[in-house]
């Protein structure tokens, strides 16, 4: 929960919006028909008691010391503060209730600015497997049959952006736009449906990046009119579009996007309640075979966590590929090496790569999310400051042209679990992160752990104090949620006609999620990650510092070079870890003991580039690593 705090959910859900959580029953209080017209406490001797539903707050904080029993996750209000002022708990004994939770509740609802009443979710509707439309699924070749479309069911297609794929200058411009708005902030931003209140009549008071959103939007809202106009009706009233940009390295294991849904990051926090977007997008402004693929499951929050994905799509990266979704999706874009591209036989691997994956990410919502805003007038004029013209004319209106995607039929066989491929959720299985800190670290990615480890609790757990009980249960939260993929191979002449796969599974070869051990175990894997992780972070730091210098104190540092980045993490054995990790794929220049701790000094191989606040482009290519007592944090020297 935020800050430790709890809430009842019915702040938000009301009686008459039902949302998915976990789901508890008091057997010490009932609940009694309610009848205005009769006498509460003569009500509750002559009828008969109904069982009613409180959330997990409630559970353990209005009811604590009753007879709670959890009995599921599905879509529910929580009646505790519905209950009469009169409950009983047996025939002599009657004690007046009382919601705990629920006025600060409410009060947080408010300041979070949400809107009593709201629908959370408004998704797509399945598609029949029989039943296409091109808009809004999947663009057909000629050899692709109709009814193996869609993802399970779900909606989802590719299309090729010609504005950018046929102009080299177009996307150069708008990678650099997209690398000073990650420079500037991690957050996702806001663009107002065309009906909105705060929506903005000039077009030319938006930046590049935010006209590329808004054209995405106004396409894909089109389609929506034209199939659901209940559903574009209301996000055009209501809702909006979110969008953020995805700024990493290139190579093997320096840009993973761990598995994640995308959510309400604040009402997920704060609540612990699940809202997803209707449609979620992703445009490609690089390509690189290196890079690593976006990958979609047929699997939603409100699934069985083991109900298996048969089908997954696979989509590389290029330029100007523009690839849509259902927003309930389970996708990520893992660094696993065996979901790139293999070179070709005759490839000797002189080509040269490019530096970055860069993506720009639109979700369509029906609502906005908490905490996502318009972009500050401070971070639009550092954008369009940062390139020579404007690409108003040469976005305005994007053209969307229909990709071919193609069917890999994955041969069923028996998947032993070193033939497998292990693919994590986001946020888990790297050892250098402060735990109470995950959920800051890339809100934009998303930190589902919170959501999922609530679908999987035990059913037949009473809510007793047996110590044995506690002992599985906490055996059980330690084991990580993972997705198990079979092995698969894309032949060399399917690769060179498509970038973008549907892959079917059986039943028993199927896709699963599962509880276990993340296999991290190379020297390789930990250095990729922890070098993934310095370039993702360290750019936001350096930035923040010297603009707080600059703000509160009036010390200008924006023209001095740092040489190298300083990291201390919290133990002896997370610095051995690392130290034996970082020499498989950099300079180790030297290791000493000074003062009692051990400092190990690093040559990066690919240096962490940051931008000034002047738009010119430095480097770290340095490391420093070592240990203290306390806790893992960075400093620039």
């Amino acid at each position: 929960m935020s800050d430790g705090e709890e809430y009842c959910t019915c702040a938000i859900t009301g009686t008459e919006n039902p949302a998915h959580q976990p789901i508890y029953i008091c057997e010490t209080c009932k609940l009694y028909p309610n009848n205005s017209n009769s006498n509460k406490e003569e009500e509750a001797e002559t009828n008969d008691p109904l069982p009613f539903c409180i959330c997990e707050s409630c559970a353990t904080n209005c009811h604590a010391g009753h007879d709670v029993y959890f009995i599921g996750v599905g879509p529910c209000t929580c009646d505790c503060p519905s209950l009469p002022s009169i409950t009983v708990s047996d025939a002599s004994n009657k004690e007046r209730h009382t919601c705990q939770l629920i006025e600060k509740s409410k009060e947080e609802a408010k300041r979070l600015g949400f809107t009593p009443g709201r629908l959370l979710n408004v998704p797509l509707p399945m598609k029949d497997q029989s039943s296409i439309d091109p808009s809004l699924t999947v663009s057909i070749d000629e050899n692709t049959e109709h009814s193996s479309s869609t993802l399970g069911g779900y909606s989802y297609a590719s299309y090729t952006l010609s504005n950018l794929m046929n102009n080299d200058t177009t996307c150069q411009t708008l990678i650099r736009q997209a690398e000073v708005l990650a420079d500037c902030s991690r957050d996702t931003f806001w663009i107002p449906g065309n009906n909105s209140e705060d929506s903005l009549d000039d077009k030319a008071e938006y930046c590049d990046l935010e006209l590329l959103a808004k054209s995405i939007y106004q396409h894909h809202m089109k389609s929506l009119m034209e199939e659901y106009s209940d559903i574009a009706t209301n996000i055009q009233t209501k809702g909006g579009a979110e969008f953020w940009v995805q700024v990493k390295p290139a190579g093997i294991d320096r840009a993973p996007v761990d598995l994640h849904y995308d959510k309400d990051e604040v009402l997920a926090e704060t609540f612990q309640l699940g809202s997803f977007p209707t449609i979620s997008t992703v445009t490609y402004l690089t390509e690189d075979r290196s890079n690593a693929p976006t990958v979609i499951f047929p699997h939603t929050y409100h699934d069985e966590e083991d109900k298996p994905s048969e089908s997954m799509l696979l989509s590389r990266a290029a330029r100007g590929k523009h690839v849509v979704f259902d927003g309930r999706l389970l996708h990520g874009a893992p660094g696993h090496q065996l979901l790139k591209r293999q070179k070709d036989s005759d490839e000797k691997g002189t080509e040269e790569d490019s530096s970055l994956r860069v993506t720009f990410l639109v979700n369509i919502w029906s609502n906005r999310p908490l905490g996502v805003n318009i972009l500050p007038d401070s971070i639009r004029s550092r954008i369009s400051s940062s390139t020579k013209t404007s690409l108003q004319s040469s976005i305005m209106p994007l053209e969307f042209q229909p990709r071919s995607v193609s069917k890999v039929a994955v041969p069923s066989k028996a998947v032993e679990e070193e033939d497998s491929i292990i693919l994590p959720f986001v946020s888990q299985g790297a050892t250098w992160i402060d735990d109470n800190n995950d959920q800051e670290e890339d809100l934009s990615e998303g930190d589902d752990k919170g959501l999922i480890n609530e679908q999987t609790k035990d059913t037949e757990d009473n809510n007793n104090n047996d110590n044995d009980d506690e002992d599985e249960e906490s055996v059980e939260e330690e084991e990580e949620l993972i997705l198990r993929l079979p092995t698969f191979t894309i032949s060399e002449s399917e690769e060179d006609e498509s970038d973008t796969f549907l892959l079917s599974f059986d039943n028993e070869n199927a896709a699963r999620l599962i509880r276990g051990e993340i296999p991290i175990n190379s020297a390789a894997a930990v250095a990729d990650n922890f070098i993934t992780y310095l370039h993702d972070n360290v750019p936001q730091f350096v930035t923040s510092i010297v603009t707080k210098l600059q703000s509160e104190h009036g010390i200008d540092v924006s023209n001095f070079q740092a040489d190298h980045v300083c990291y201390r993490t919290d133990s002896i054995e997370q610095y051995n870890e690392l130290v034996e990790a970082l020499q498989s794929s950099e300079e180790l220049l030297i290791e000493s003991e000074i003062g009692g701790r051990m400092i190990a000094t690093f040559k990066l191989t690919s240096p962490i580039e940051i931008t000034s606040l002047d738009g010119s482009l430095r480097t770290i290519d340095v490391l420093k690593y070592h240990h203290q007592k306390r806790e893992a944090f960075m400093w620039l020297v």
